[in-house]
């Protein structure tokens, strides 16, 4: 008997002890809800940045092997940060591009290490509170959604939202924690979208389409640990998303940067104005309330949005590789670029007979920039194959430099052929609209020139034989000699003589 009312009093004991630990975890949970509401807004509101101390909600989903002295750890974001304050503007003048498309944009580090920070290269795409948006480039030939593009991962928590707004299955939606119809959807794809980015790289950015697939399956990308698989069991998939959270498989993806190991991962940690911690759209397989985020120190966590919790922002997206014409580097930061749009909103014509002289050219040109777009540089491009979208044929810059800057009448400019040029060469003029300090350029598409083979010269009002000859360098009696002058003294305006 005594032992059975042992047995019965330990239960009664653990019983209450559970009581108590679920009631003290809720209390904290909405202490910890009410303190974040207090230092943040509570929804995405454009050209506010709504950061907020940091306060950890959910359950760690991983026991690390270690303990973590959380107090000590070193983030080192003011080193890692430090260098953006000098990448906001341009070092010189002289746009320095890497290629034709991304150039030589790369795939980032595999990590060997937990520890290891995430390492490749960086693209300022879009702008956000007036400041320029630093990306990730987690694959630079991805082929996975839908049309070949520039994967990309924002290097910063943006802004603070939450996933669901009122606490409902949105109507499409499966369950208030799935990623197809949520709130959080919407406003990176209704509204962020719209305040972010400009109408040309709006246009630029992809729909993206992938399917779902089971988690270390046939068709993953990336064999993940076996916990997380079993967590979250299916890829998330995409129905045209332009913006996007990462899913489970893609944090996880060495081949984007990111180590495979759970638990605190140092190529996970991201910044954002005191922001930490970041929602990724994997849907949490047994219940409908729970979903992922990565926190401060890069370890995936649960939380319940049923709370209404408020967490960071920090979308992914990609680029139509069609749409890039160069990559360009104007920053001491070998890994740090920005792009070059093409856009159809500038355009550029010959305006007339394109002269030679020995290894000059003098090309007359018209412009035209329609919408919200202009022109402030006029470029001469050589490459050793003819352009291509997307530089599918593998074409190399032979030479790329600025010509000068369109005016509202003469727009006639000059320029030499290099001497070393290969047999086969392809000359081609472009109207930019360059936007220095690491921002998106726009540019017409590349106007091929045929230049003449032979010297020539159009006459002009005012023009007189000896003037001619004194600007071509040569004699009138060589002008006379190659061309069908009959009275020297009579010269047509518009008409070519070779010499």
């Amino acid at each position: 008997m005594i032992k059975r009312a042992l047995e019965t009093s330990l239960v009664l004991y653990i019983l209450i002890l559970l009581a108590l630990y679920a009631l003290i975890d809720y209390s904290q949970k909405k202490m910890d809800h009410d303190q974040i509401a207090f230092y943040s807004y509570v929804h995405y509101k454009p050209s506010i940045v709504k950061s907020f101390k940091e306060h950890y909600t959910g359950v760690p989903m991983y026991d690390t092997e270690d303990p973590i002295d959380y107090e000590n750890l070193e983030l080192d974001y003011e080193n890692k940060y430090e260098l953006d304050l000098n990448e906001q503007y341009a070092f010189d003048s002289i746009k320095k591009i890497s290629g034709l498309g991304i150039g030589t944009i790369s795939d980032p580090e595999i990590p060997k290490d937990k520890n290891d920070e995430w390492r490749g290269c960086y693209v300022y795409f879009g702008k956000y509170n007036g400041q320029k948006i630093k990306y990730k480039v987690l694959d630079n030939d991805s082929k996975k959604f839908g049309t070949k593009s520039l994967f990309l991962d924002c290097d910063l928590v943006l802004f603070t939202d939450v996933f669901d707004d009122d606490r409902r299955i949105n109507e499409g939606a499966e369950s208030q924690n799935s990623w197809e119809n949520s709130d959080i959807q919407k406003t990176l794809n209704d509204l962020f979208i719209y305040e972010a980015f400009s109408r040309q790289e709006r246009d630029a950015i992809i729909n993206s389409y992938t399917d779902s697939y089971e988690l270390n399956g046939p068709e993953s990308d990336a064999y993940i640990d076996e916990l997380t698989a079993f967590r979250f069991k299916n890829y998330t998939p995409l129905k045209g998303d332009k913006l996007f959270l990462l899913d489970a498989e893609d944090i996880y993806n060495p081949n984007y940067g990111y180590f495979n190991c759970a638990g605190i991962n140092k190529n996970h940690m991201k910044d954002g104005f005191g922001i930490y911690s970041w929602y990724i759209r994997s849907k949490y397989y047994s219940d409908n309330l729970s979903a992922p985020q990565i926190n401060r120190y890069g370890n995936l966590m649960l939380y319940e949005v049923d709370y209404g919790w408020i967490n960071g922002v920090s979308p992914a997206l990609n680029i139509d590789y069609n749409k890039v014409l160069f990559s360009s580097n104007n920053t001491p930061y070998k890994n740090v670029y920005y792009l070059t749009l093409l856009s159809e909103d500038i355009q550029t014509f010959v305006n007339g007979t394109i002269e030679k002289n020995g290894n000059y050219y003098s090309v007359p040109l018209d412009f035209y920039a329609q919408n919200d777009s202009y022109i402030n540089t006029v470029s001469l491009l050589i490459l050793d194959k003819e352009f291509k979208e997307g530089n599918e044929n593998g074409a190399n810059v032979l030479e790329y430099y600025k010509l000068g800057v369109p005016y509202f009448k003469d727009n006639t400019f000059e320029f030499e052929l290099p001497d070393d040029l290969p047999d086969d060469y392809y000359v081609y003029v472009i109207a930019e609209n360059v936007n220095y300090a690491n921002a998106t350029d726009y540019a017409s598409y590349p106007l091929k020139l045929s230049l003449p083979e032979r010297n020539l010269y159009v006459i002009k009002k005012g023009d007189t034989l000896s003037g001619i000859a004194k600007k071509l360098g040569v004699t009138k009696e060589e002008i006379l000699k190659q061309n069908d002058i009959k009275n020297p003294n009579i010269l047509t305006i518009g008409k070519v003589i070779y010499f």
